[in-house]
């Protein structure tokens, strides 16, 4: 790929990540984000579109990202730092762990909570050790455009109830990574439940206190807010460090 191609790329998938609308060459040519002529970024977007980067919709002219799109964009273009992250957001994190008061049933609990109305996504926090398990954020998350259809937002809500069912699966397909892999990301068929291969599953594992071990799983659309939510869970991961001496 060429660092043109990377940048167009780049463009694109920022820009259907706000819009949700298919991206056209005239659209980004009308930005003036790039010094190019509209047939020239269409022929950047087919090259791109050849090479499994992007997708066009039969009733569009535009194009959307695929998963490879989504992939590389994580792989080369996200900022993660608490710089990049709202005050309000990190307050939020911070002050309901806070609350808390180092009881790991309830920080996973408060963490669920934060996090899902943050991202308006699915969080669910679990103890590994005792499979408690706090589920948030269905009917936000059924706002996105994706889930306008009926089978999709009923694969999504089979999987919010049956996820109990499926932790083992889960916790060995997820967590069974190094521990100094904090956070996982699986875009589309990057993950092998097939219901889920048309989402986004950011997953962490985390201490806590009484020598516990908490696992998150952030479900959203592919479309979703990837260094917002990146961000989010990284910061939360940080911040859950400063409790697990107690253990």
């Amino acid at each position: 790929m060429t660092e043109r191609q990377k940048q167009v790329l780049k463009q694109l998938v920022e820009e259907y990540i706000n819009s949700a609308e298919p991206v056209s060459s005239k659209l980004l040519t009308n930005q003036g984000k790039f010094k190019l002529s509209s047939a020239t970024l269409r022929a950047e977007m087919q090259s791109l579109e050849e090479a499994g980067y992007l997708h066009q919709p039969h009733t569009s002219s535009g194009r959307v990202p695929t998963d490879k799109a989504y992939r590389f964009y994580v792989d080369n273009f996200l900022r993660v730092g608490d710089s990049n992250l709202r005050p309000e957001a990190k307050k939020r994190i911070s002050g309901d762990l806070a609350d808390a008061m180092s009881d790991p049933e309830k920080m996973i609990k408060c963490l669920a909570d934060a996090l899902s109305s943050l991202s308006s996504s699915v969080v669910i926090t679990a103890i590994k050790e005792q499979q408690d398990f706090f589920k948030r954020g269905l009917a936000p998350l059924f706002q996105h455009p994706e889930f306008q259809f009926a089978d999709a937002m009923s694969r999504m809500a089979k999987f919010f109830d049956e996820f109990e069912s499926m932790f083992d699966r889960m916790e060995r397909e997820f967590f069974g990574v190094p521990d100094d892999i904090e956070i996982r990301i699986a875009i589309g068929r990057e993950n092998h439940i097939r219901d889920m291969q048309d989402q986004t599953l950011m997953t962490a594992g985390y201490d806590l206190p009484g020598r516990l071990r908490g696992l998150l799983v952030l479900v959203g659309p592919m479309r979703m807010d990837y260094e917002k939510n990146i961000n989010l869970l990284t910061y939360a991961v940080n911040e859950l460090k400063k409790y697990s001496k107690y253990g």
